[in-house]
C-alpha cells in the first residue's frame, strides 16, 4: 500500500512538472509576440514620422519656390510699365526672332533671352520670360491686342521647383482725343467761371497740334456756348480763332462720342476693371502719378472741399460737384445726367480731356431702353483759377503710367 502511495505521488508530481514547463513556454511565446509587435509599430512610427517630415519638407520647399516665382512675376509687370510690348517681345526673342512655345514650359528656355535670371529672394531664386499670347501666336515676336505671357520659373531649396504663367494686358482705354471739354448733345448750358483765370486750353500740353477748346454736336450747342462765354471768350483759346468753341460731328462720330451704344460698352467695360466703386470704400483715392486708378461712380459725386488731386479715368453718372482745389491728370467722364459743376473759388487743373453727356432718358436712369440725348451741363461759374487743358497723350491713354493687369494665371509646381 505505501509503495503505491509513493508510486501515485510520483505520477502527479511529474505532471505537475510537466504543466508547469508548458506554461513557461506559452508565457516565453506570448512574450516574444508582443516584443516583436512593438518593434514592429516603433519601427512603423519611425517610417511615419520620417514620411511625415519629408512630406512637409517637400511642402514648404515648393511654397517657397512658388513665392519666388511669384515674386519674379510681379517684378516683371512693375517692369513692363508704359514698355511697348511688341519692342519687349523682339529684345527677347534671341536669335531666330521668334518666342519659345510657352504652351509647354518644358520648352524653356530655348534660346530666348529672359527679362530676369538668376535673381535671389530669401533662399530662393527666380528667371522670368516673356512671351506672346494665345491670339498672336505665342511664337509671334509681334504684339496687336495690347497682351502678352509672363513665365516665372522659381527654384527653391533641395532642387524644388515651381512655375507660375499669366496673360497680363496693358492698362489701356479706348479714346481717341478731340478736346479739352466735350459737350456732345442736341443743346447745352455752358457758364463760364467768373475769374480772369479761368481757362479752357486746347492748345496741346503734349506737344501735338491744338485742338478745338469746346466740340459741340451742332450749330445750336455752337451758338448757345458762343453767346455764353460773353467777356470770357478771350480764354476759350486753340484751333479755330477765340474763342475756340466748334461743332464737329465729324471728330465726334470718330472717336464713337456720339453713340450711346459707346458709352454703354465703355461704362461696363471700366466698372468691370474698376478699383473704386464708391467713395465709402477702403482705401478711396483717384489716383497718383505712379498709380493711375479707374473710379467709376453710380449717381452723384462731389470731390469735397479742401485740396484735392487724382490722375486715370474718372466716370459718374450722376452730377459730379467740384469744390476748392482740384487737380486731375486723365479722362474724366461725365456720363448719364451729364452734369458738371464747380462749386466756390479755388485753384485747380484738369489735364487731358473731360466728356459730359446727359442720355437718361425719361426714366432718368442711365444705360436703359429709353436713352436718348438730351442736354449736358458744363457750369464753372464760381471764383477761382480753374483751367482746363487739353494733353493729347493723358487723353489717349490716361492709365498709361499703370501696371499691366493680370487677365489669367496659371500655377504649376514641381516642373
Amino acid at each position: 500500500m505505501r509503495e503505491n502511495m509513493k508510486r501515485l505521488y510520483k505520477i502527479i508530481a511529474k505532471r505537475a512538472l510537466l504543466t508547469l514547463t508548458d506554461q513557461r513556454g506559452v508565457a516565453l511565446v506570448a512574450s516574444l509576440m508582443i516584443l516583436t509587435s512593438l518593434a514592429v509599430l516603433g519601427v512603423w512610427g519611425i517610417n511615419s514620422n520620417l514620411i511625415d517630415y519629408r512630406v512637409t519638407s517637400n511642402y514648404r520647399d515648393h511654397t517657397q519656390a512658388y513665392y519666388a516665382a511669384e515674386a519674379g512675376l510681379e517684378r516683371a509687370r512693375e517692369y513692363l510699365k508704359s514698355l511697348n510690348f511688341s519692342t519687349e517681345l523682339q529684345n527677347a526673342a534671341g536669335g531666330d526672332n521668334q518666342m519659345v512655345n510657352s504652351t509647354n514650359v518644358d520648352n524653356f528656355p530655348g534660346d530666348d533671352i529672359p527679362i530676369y535670371s538668376g535673381q535671389t529672394i530669401g533662399n530662393s531664386t527666380y528667371a522670368v520670360y516673356i512671351t506672346n499670347d494665345a491670339a498672336d501666336g505665342v511664337t509671334n515676336s509681334n504684339d496687336t491686342n495690347g497682351r502678352i505671357t509672363i513665365t516665372a520659373f522659381g527654384t527653391g531649396p533641395d532642387g524644388s521647383t515651381s512655375v507660375v504663367q499669366a496673360i497680363v494686358a496693358q492698362p489701356t482705354a479706348s479714346f481717341t482725343p478731340v478736346s479739352p471739354v466735350v459737350l456732345p448733345g442736341p443743346s447745352l448750358t455752358f457758364r463760364p467761371g467768373r475769374s480772369n483765370a479761368w481757362l479752357v486750353d486746347g492748345n496741346d500740353a503734349a506737344g501735338g497740334d491744338p485742338a478745338t477748346a469746346v466740340t459741340v454736336s451742332n450749330w445750336w450747342a455752337e451758338y448757345q456756348a458762343k453767346r455764353a462765354c460773353r467777356r470770357r471768350c478771350d480764354q476759350v483759346i486753340g484751333a479755330g480763332g477765340t474763342p475756340s468753341i466748334d461743332s464737329d460731328p465729324g471728330a465726334l462720330n470718330q472717336a464713337g462720342l456720339d453713340s450711346i451704344q459707346y458709352y454703354q460698352d465703355l461704362y461696363n467695360d471700366l466698372k468691370s476693371r474698376a478699383n473704386y466703386t464708391d467713395p465709402n470704400d477702403p482705401g478711396f483715392n483717384l489716383g497718383t502719378e505712379t498709380n493711375p486708378e479707374i473710379v467709376v461712380i453710380d449717381g452723384d459725386f462731389d470731390t469735397g472741399l479742401g485740396s484735392k488731386s487724382g490722375q486715370g479715368i474718372l466716370f459718374v453718372t450722376g452730377r459730379l460737384t467740384v469744390r476748392g482745389e482740384f487737380d486731375y491728370k486723365g479722362v474724366i467722364l461725365v456720363v448719364g445726367e451729364g452734369e458738371y459743376y464747380k462749386r466756390g473759388g479755388g485753384t485747380g487743373t484738369v489735364e487731358g480731356s473731360i466728356i459730359v453727356a446727359d442720355i437718361n432718358g425719361r426714366d432718368g436712369t442711365p444705360f436703359t431702353a429709353d436713352d436718348r440725348w438730351e442736354s449736358p451741363e458744363f457750369v464753372t461759374s464760381g471764383g477761382g483759377s480753374s483751367s482746363f487743358v487739353y494733353n493729347s497723350d493723358v487723353a489717349r491713354n490716361p492709365m498709361q503710367n499703370d501696371t499691366p493687369r493680370t487677365i489669367a494665371i496659371t500655377q504649376k509646381y514641381g516642373q
